[in-house]
């Protein structure tokens, strides 16, 4: 049977969409504790957001909570995340530098130049 409630990720952006790819919910709701009660009425697309490189406005990691008891979908975020920490560290490995950029530059597009940490 089909279902009706799609979770997907690799955007790092928080979403619910409808199946129609409409927000159900603004993005900038997305933080922690915000719920949203499924009515059932449509299929919904959640994109719970990423723990290691968070965008969308809000630096904190987030992931969803799921109650198929209840139908709610609620949105947590990890306090005192501190994405610089991060960066530095994404600089002393072989990943690309532009993941490190991204964090330290508050998800503005890349520049090259020091990192404001």
């Amino acid at each position: 049977s089909p279902q009706r409630i799609v979770f997907v990720g690799h955007t790092h952006q928080a979403a619910l969409l409808d199946g129609n790819c409409h927000d159900v919910l603004p993005c900038s709701l997305f933080s922690d504790g915000t719920t949203y009660k499924d009515p059932g009425l449509s299929s919904l697309i959640v994109n719970p957001g990423s723990i290691g490189q968070p965008r969308g406005g809000l630096r904190s990691p987030s992931f969803v909570i799921y109650d198929s008891g209840t139908g709610t979908i609620t949105w947590r975020r990890i306090a005192g995340y501190d994405p610089t920490v991060t960066a530095q560290k994404i600089l002393s490995t072989s990943l690309p530098d532009k993941l490190a950029y991204f964090l330290a530059n508050k998800f503005q597009p890349l520049t090259r130049g020091p990192l404001n940490l």
